[in-house]
């Protein structure tokens, strides 16, 4: 164990665990394994056997869940709360438009950044966790906090970047990468990203702490829907507000911060996030400026999702804000709010004892 101790990376290991002499190490993706493997076998190849098996993890998919995985990796870098955004769901075109925002506060600056992530529902199984887990495997990849608001289409098991979004003053312009403008096969609707990108950007511009207390305290009235107060986008979008464990997920546990602000972009016309009167545009990719900027990652794989197929007994394809079917928003009528609160992850501390840190380099 001491030998292959040093060169653990410990921002992609999922679990270590020690049988006799052997040692299992479950990784976050393949990619950083195999890293791992060549930095092995280049130090200590000759003095330990170096093989592939089979993950335990692989058979607990069916309750791993990347929205924890998401609020503890803001949790490790001082980040501040994830908001994760339900924008538009397109019925027809089987997609629903999210955005994850990420906010890191350093000496009273906020700099703020968000993933808008194109969903493809009739592929998936929990629409939440794959959103996460989209966002989880990007800071993964480019190992620091978001240069840019990226713009990624998840089909399948791939992610697709296709570009970065970028707000001038009242306008917001698209940015392709080189490689997904010369792909007919892509496309958005260019006025839910405005959309989004100004519910976004009012968010942002609220204070954290007063945004989760507003967000928290929705939810003391015995009403299905509930929305943010005296808060709207351009007039005909609300701010429905999902009740944080909509989905009856266990909390992180050992004390932590488990505050989250989970929100549905929804029309004033239709009280939700769907609303047929409104089409889908789309915009090709191809017809968007191309981007000077190397991206790290054109695209990236996701945890397959056959892995989770058969092995959960509901499924969340999609969040159609105010349908009981698809999720459980009614949970919140069994609350006892006097207990029901949130905090900023700011007023969490985290002590990292001095034989938990990482050998200096």
């Amino acid at each position: 164990m001491d030998l292959i101790l040093p060169f653990i990376p410990h921002t992609t290991v999922l679990k270590l665990s020690i049988w006799t002499t052997t040692a299992y190490i479950d990784f976050t993706n393949r990619e950083s394994a195999l890293e791992f493997m060549k930095i092995l076998q280049y130090n200590c190849g000759e003095k330990i056997d170096i093989g592939w098996t089979k993950s335990k993890a692989i058979d607990e998919l069916h309750w791993f869940d990347f929205d924890t995985m998401l609020r503890l990796k803001c949790i490790a870098n001082n980040w501040e709360v994830p908001i994760i955004l339900f924008g538009s769901y397109y019925k027809e075109q089987s997609l629903q438009y999210c955005a994850v925002v990420l906010r890191n506060i350093t000496d009273n600056y906020t700099e703020a950044r968000c993933i808008f992530c194109i969903m493809h529902t009739d592929q998936l199984v929990d629409i939440h966790s794959r959103v996460c887990e989209t966002v989880c495997t990007l800071i993964d990849g480019i190992g620091i906090f978001p240069d840019v608001n990226y713009l990624i289409d998840v089909q399948y098991n791939t992610a697709h970047i296709l570009g970065c979004v970028v707000q001038l003053n009242n306008f917001i312009q698209v940015i392709g990468t080189r490689t997904s403008t010369e792909n007919n096969n892509f496309e958005f609707d260019i006025n839910e990203l405005v959309d989004l990108s100004w519910a976004v950007a009012i968010l942002c511009q609220m204070d954290g702490d007063v945004l989760i207390e507003k967000y928290y305290q929705t939810f003391q009235t015995n009403n299905v829907k509930t929305y943010l107060p005296y808060v709207s986008v351009l007039g005909n979008r609300l701010f429905g507000t999902i009740i944080p464990n909509y989905r009856r997920k266990l909390p992180i546990g050992h004390d932590l911060n488990d505050t989250k602000l989970n929100f549905a972009l929804c029309h004033k016309s239709t009280s939700s996030n769907y609303n047929p009167d409104r089409p889908y545009t789309p915009t090709p990719q191809s017809q968007v400026q191309c981007i000077n900027k190397n991206f790290k990652y054109v695209s990236f794989e996701l945890q397959p999702l056959d892995l989770r197929h058969d092995r959960t007994s509901s499924q969340l394809k999609y969040l159609l804000f105010g349908d009981t079917r698809s999720y459980h928003p009614e949970k919140k009528l069994k609350i006892d709010i006097r207990n029901f609160i949130g905090t900023s992850y700011k007023n969490s501390f985290r002590t990292v004892h001095k034989a938990d840190r990482p050998p200096p380099q």
